[in-house]
């Protein structure tokens, strides 16, 4: 008994392995074309960089099975991912390998994958796989018919190009078309490469149909603005696209908790990859030139204006200059300024003002300075130039402005000295008397029949008198009192101590308020030469201190360390608070340095 036992039980041990070892394989793909051809290898279209599912599928193998395929060095391989599923039914047992690769080809071309090999053994044939690049004109992936890809939806993108060739910098539009058809869920394309270009958003609501053999598509257009940033070839690349569909019935298993579920929330929604064709844009360097390049786009206008064209002496005015055009303008440098002798100008801000939320269409660029005229007179401001390489003519132009004219004046009060612009030279002459009235009569005013009078003294009447002694101070008071008001706290002050000058300083580097520092300096000179503080510029200073036999290298320091603070209060640009300080904790020094050779009271 026991050995029939023991002989029946290796007799069903047997039987049941070789049962598990007579496995069958398939083979399943998602994502391509089948083609009908006569030939006896099974044909399919993918299309280049577009990702597929291939799956091999191994049935009644007692344990995992060994899969070797040959033919995938000609593709991006994912995977395999395996998976395994046993079961008893009705005391039928089987079993199920499923292994799945992610196939993408690179290239285009022929291409065979097989025969599948499992434990050494060739058990598929070979398949082969046409691979080209997407267009408009193709079905849907994975060959669905029309009914099911209408019901299920379908999506694809294409990328193209403003133009094939460029100069470094020069704008070109590229273009994203995306298709969709039928029930197609939150379509997107991942964020675009920048190496070697610089990318701007433009307008994302161009949308249109179009209709290809047959077949409604609403097509959607994302454009961007791209500057190429250096000469050579520059290979855009597909760009991955992905979207959601409905899960139809072909694809899932079908129960009652399925329909249910699908009745109350909706239908289940699957996560679609695709790719975009690839681009090439050959970038050339631009042609010599001789002398400096502003720009490349196509540029319609500069133009300068002026705040007001009618100034006091030293007093800052704004000046604008405005670029309009189609271009890189976050390449585009502050222009260099050609002025006249006695101005200077300081750089404020720049605002670049261009919007192709609604389209790829020309902006603007503002460069803004403030001016200070140092001379009287009429003022010519020359015209100011942009070059810039044209691509559509191939070509360097220069825009140039209107020459704008200035009326600067001397403040009230001031001396003739604001012309020339130079000090007071110190006299120690007494001033020549004046010439005496000439002493000869008018004949026609000589009496014939005069009365003879007594010589002696003439009484003048006491009014009289009066009046002819107040008479100058009444048209001299005038003129005294305004130049009066016109003289800073400084020049009122009767003591100017050193005290008074290292505690206003000092007070500027608390509040770090460059201009509080000028004005020091310059309140000090005016007091110290008794003039007027319109009248202290930077040719005055220079002569003074070459005068108090300051060395030149010291006054081109001191002047320079004039502007930096002046260009604290005309500019927007912030130094960091650090800078700052360090910068104004300079003028102590030279505050010293102007104490010891102009004098002050202690």
């Amino acid at each position: 008994m026991v050995n029939a036992l023991r002989y029946g039980s290796a007799l069903l041990l047997t039987f049941f392995t070789s049962f598990l070892q007579a496995y069958e394989v398939r083979v399943e793909f998602s994502g391509l074309r089948r083609e009908q051809t006569a030939a006896a290898a099974p044909r399919f279209t993918a299309f280049k960089a577009e990702p597929f599912t291939m799956k091999v599928i191994v049935s009644g193998a007692q344990t995992k099975p060994p899969v070797d395929i040959d033919g995938l060095r000609n593709f991006r391989v994912t995977g395999p991912s395996v998976s395994t599923r046993m079961q008893m039914i009705n005391g039928q047992f089987s079993s199920e390998f499923m292994h799945i690769y992610e196939l993408e080809a690179l290239q285009e071309g022929t291409y065979s994958v097989g025969p599948i090999n499992v434990e050494g053994k060739a058990a598929t044939p070979a398949y082969e796989i046409v691979v080209r690049s997407r267009t408009p004109t193709d079905s849907p992936a994975g060959g669905e018919d029309e009914a099911s890809a209408q019901r299920a939806g379908e999506c694809f993108a294409q990328l193209t190009l403003s133009q094939t060739t460029a100069v470094v910098d020069e704008p070109v539009v590229l273009s994203v078309h995306l298709y969709e058809r039928g029930s197609v869920f939150t379509p997107q394309i991942e964020q675009f490469p920048s190496t070697g270009l610089i990318v701007k958003e433009g307008p994302h609501d161009i949308s249109r149909t179009e209709n290809i053999q047959g077949k409604e598509y609403r097509v959607r257009e994302l454009q961007f603005l791209i500057f190429p940033q250096q000469a050579g070839v520059i290979q855009i690349p597909p760009l991955r696209v992905q979207y959601r569909l409905p899960t139809t019935a072909a694809h899932r298993q079908r129960d009652f908790f399925g329909d249910v579920f699908d009745a109350f929330m909706g239908p289940q929604l699957k996560q679609i990859t695709s790719r975009t064709n690839s681009l090439t844009l050959t970038v050339t360097p631009l042609p010599p030139h001789q002398g400096a390049v502003d720009g490349v786009g196509n540029f319609t206008r500069f133009e300068a204006q002026f705040e007001k064209s009618d100034l006091v002496l030293n007093e800052p005015v704004r000046m604008t200059l405005t670029l309009e055009g189609l271009g890189s303008f976050d390449h585009i440098a502050t222009p260099k300024l050609t002025l006249p002798e006695g101005c200077r100008a300081y750089e404020s801000k720049n605002e670049v003002h261009h919007d192709l939320s609604q389209g790829i269409v020309p902006g603007s660029k503002q460069f803004e300075f403030v001016l200070q005229v140092g001379k009287a007179g009429r003022i010519t401001i020359p015209a100011q130039s942009f070059t810039y390489f044209d691509p559509s003519h191939h070509s360097y132009r220069t825009l140039v402005t209107t020459p704008q004219e200035l009326t600067v004046v001397a403040p009230v009060g001031a001396i003739a000295s604001a012309v020339t612009q130079t000090p007071p030279a110190t006299s120690t002459k007494e001033p020549a008397p004046p010439e005496p009235p000439p002493t000869g009569t008018d004949i026609h005013f000589i009496e014939e029949e005069a009365p003879v009078q007594e010589t002696g003294k003439t009484n003048v009447p006491f009014a009289l008198f009066i009046l002819l002694l107040f008479m100058p101070a009444i048209f001299i008071a005038p003129r005294i009192w305004k130049k009066y008001k016109q003289e800073s706290s400084w020049s009122r002050r009767k003591k100017f101590s050193k005290v008074q000058l290292s505690g206003a300083l000092q007070n500027a580097i608390e509040r770090q308020d460059g201009a509080a520092a000028c004005r020091v300096f310059i309140g000090f000179f005016a007091h110290v030469n008794k003039e007027s503080e319109h009248l202290i510029t930077h040719d005055w200073i220079e002569a003074t201190l070459r005068v108090q036999q300051w060395q030149d290298e010291e006054i081109v320091r001191f002047l320079a360390y004039l502007d930096e603070c002046a260009g604290m209060a005309y500019t927007t640009t912030k130094k960091d608070a650090v800078a700052r300080k360090i910068l104004l904790h300079q003028g102590e020094k030279w505050l010293e340095c102007l104490i010891a050779t102009q004098g002050a009271k202690s």
